[in-house]
């Protein structure tokens, strides 16, 4: 999905492009800039959301279990399986106010 960012930009370089295709007279040397930063920060790929493997998130389960009292080696059993719905239910809101 595109970044609303991303599309404002698109619209923008569009105009750039329209108008001084029309006007190529009014082009001033900063106009000439923001058109090829444009272009550039448009050819750059759009982050994708990385998400942590289990093996990412067991050492901070493990230490939030550990301080919390419980046996850090159950971290997929009994208290540690909340601990793991509490881990990914924060990683998904990050991805939802990260990426749309």
């Amino acid at each position: 999905m595109m970044s609303d960012l991303r599309k404002a930009a698109e619209m923008a370089l569009e105009e750039f492009e329209l108008f001084f295709n029309t006007y190529p007279y009014m082009e001033k040397g900063y106009t000439l800039d923001a058109r090829k930063a444009l272009r550039q920060a448009l050819a750059q790929p759009e982050q994708e959301w990385v998400g942590l493997t289990d093996e990412e998130s067991k050492p901070l389960i493990q230490k939030a279990m550990m301080y919390y009292g419980h046996n850090p080696d159950h971290w997929t059993l009994t208290a540690g399986a909340g601990f793991c719905i509490l881990a990914r239910a924060i990683e998904s809101k990050l991805k939802e106010k990260n990426c749309g």
